[in-house]
């Protein structure tokens, strides 16, 4: 599905045929799986798209990027490997960080650092040492807030910064210096206006290129929690089941995945 708001509980619908993409079905020892398909034309497509559309980037650019451990973010660190970028990341300081950093150098992470680095001085001049004295021409956000405005510093010359999430639900302040002496340039992404933009053949072009990335390995399938819902089970078990699985994403942080399944037989209707 492409469309936004396709629902998120029906046995059989009808739907347009633009609205939808084909996908092969995975097969053992690949490494496409069924939790990529299940999130294939969400997260990693903003994070494919984040990294064409705006800068003409070169095998050995870097891009840095704040929300680095969020399902975007892990797309963004491996799909711009796949390329030879290099990502500058931040996320979070946390009591796990060190897990943290090794699971995302695992995904192709270049660098990555906590927001506390940003105001570090010292950490500015390691960041210059990294890069070489190349100015950073794409940042990503989707914290917004202090935060970002403070990453859009590390930025170079002629730089773009995209947004697509506020997960900080503060606003983006910048000083008009950046505009001014650096020329900086700030834009807004949305997945979904892309699809509606594009045509489906564009959209098939986007799916399929992700689906060879997975298959290739260079794009592991999100963590996800999967919860499998049995069709002989009454639709009030069914839905205090959801309810549950619900209330436990809403209570986690940022990143929190769940796929569901429905386990139909024969006899009975199902997806």
């Amino acid at each position: 599905m492409t469309k936004p708001q396709s629902g998120t509980w029906s046995t059989a619908k009808n739907v347009g045929e633009g609205d939808v993409l084909k996908v092969p079905r995975p097969k053992e020892g690949e490494g496409l799986t069924d939790v990529h398909l299940a999130t294939l034309t969400v997260n990693p497509p903003t994070a494919y798209n984040v990294l064409r559309d705006f800068v003409d980037l070169e095998e050995g650019d870097w891009v840095v990027q704040n929300g680095a451990n969020s399902a975007v973010g892990q797309a963004v660190i491996q799909v711009a490997a796949a390329r030879g970028i290099k990502t500058l990341n931040f996320v979070r300081n946390r009591d796990n960080l060190s897990e943290l950093v090794k699971w995302l150098e695992g995904l192709g992470a270049t660098k990555v650092l906590t927001y506390d680095d940003l105001s570090d001085k010292s950490v500015r001049d390691k960041i210059k040492e990294w890069t070489r004295g190349k100015g950073i021409k794409l940042g990503l956000n989707c914290v917004g807030g202090k935060e970002t405005s403070l990453m859009a510093r590390l930025m170079g010359k002629d730089a773009h910064l995209v947004s697509y999430g506020a997960m900080s639900k503060q606003p983006l302040s910048f000083p008009t210096s950046l505009f001014i002496f650096q020329n900086l340039t700030s834009h807004g992404f949305w997945q979904a206006r892309w699809y509606q933009a594009n045509s489906r053949e564009k959209r098939q072009e986007l799916v399929n290129a992700l689906i060879d990335l997975a298959r290739e390995g260079k794009l592991k399938a999100p963590e996800s929690e999967i919860l499998t819902l049995e069709a002989d089970k009454s639709d009030a078990a069914i839905e205090k089941e959801v309810r549950e699985i619900v209330k436990k994403v809403s209570a986690g942080r940022y990143g929190k995945k769940v796929l569901l399944s429905i386990e139909t037989h024969e006899s009975q209707h199902g997806s």
